[in-house]
């Protein structure tokens, strides 16, 4: 005795246009009276496509999307107001669930790939909307910003000009820091200053050498350079009991603030001293005067 026989069901097509009716069909076939069924066949589901349209967008739209930034993928369809559910393919790691909005709180390579989606309708689940296009999103490392000045000291009154960037540059606002804090680009100001004719000096003398800032109440800490075989500790003031030939060269400073240590004067102009053997009393000063304070 043959095995009952099964119904096979064809179709030259999956999907209809709007007008068609959608839905899971299968068929079995008769004969006979009383009438002889078959099994029924396989089944095979007709979608029919309505003509609103469906698009991929990503917010914010840029055109490179970095490592840990905050992106939105969304499933709009145009022209109707029928409430939808959503359905998504992606080639990317991670799948969106079925909603129309796929949020990504913090984007890595899993996210990177190509997106499209579509819309069924609530009521009827067998139509739907064509895919959209597909959406590619590639997720790069993170970028570092570059940061240049136009010079690293600052005359007197002058000005210091900052540029910081990020490659690609669309998009970006920029966040300052100076040590470490954030703050507001600032610009600095040196001093001007004015040395005095310098006379000649005798082995044996008592000598002071000091470092004048004019024009405010600042507190200062001090930096010298000379060429003498001596050098000066950092106060405002180098006092000689004894001046000897190690003593000898030139002397030059500079005030840094306290507050602030990258602040400073400029270096003063060097200052030349020379011992000689005459014995003669005499005290030296570098003056200086800072214009802001």
């Amino acid at each position: 005795m043959a095995a009952k026989p099964k119904a096979q069901l064809s179709a030259d097509k999956r999907t209809i246009p709007a007008g068609g009716r959608g839905g899971v069909y299968s068929c079995r076939g008769g004969r006979g009276d009383p009438v002889y069924y078959t099994e029924k066949s396989q089944e095979v589901r007709i979608d029919t496509i309505v003509p609103n349209r469906a698009v991929v967008t990503l917010q914010p739209d840029w055109t490179e999307i970095y490592r840990g930034e905050r992106i939105s993928v969304s499933c709009q369809i145009q022209g109707g107001d029928t409430e939808w559910t959503y359905e998504w393919e992606t080639t990317s790691s991670l799948k969106p669930s079925n909603q129309h909005e796929y949020r990504i709180s913090s984007a890595s390579s899993s996210h990177s790939g190509e997106y499209r989606c579509r819309g069924r309708h609530r009521r009827d689940p067998y139509s739907s909307t064509e895919w959209s296009k597909g959406l590619k999103v590639t997720v790069s490392p993170k970028p570092k910003a570059q940061l240049s000045a136009d010079k690293r000291t600052i005359p007197a009154g002058g000005r210091v000009t900052l540029t910081c960037s990020v490659d690609p540059s669309s998009g970006w606002k920029y966040d300052w820091y100076r040590d470490n804090k954030l703050s507001e680009p600032l610009n600095t100001h040196d001093a001007d200053f004015h040395t005095p004719d310098w006379t000649e000096i005798y082995r044996g003398e008592r000598i002071s050498v000091s470092c004048q800032i004019q024009g405010g109440d600042t507190e200062w800490t001090y930096e010298w350079e000379t060429t003498s075989s001596l050098k000066p500790s950092n106060q405002h003031e180098y006092r000689i009991s004894s001046a000897s030939s190690s003593h000898s060269g030139e002397y030059r400073c500079r005030g840094r603030h306290r507050r602030d240590p990258y602040s400073s004067t400029e270096w003063s102009k060097g200052l030349k001293v020379t011992v000689s053997r005459k014995s003669y009393i005499c005290y030296a000063f570098i003056y200086m005067r800072d214009k802001r304070w």
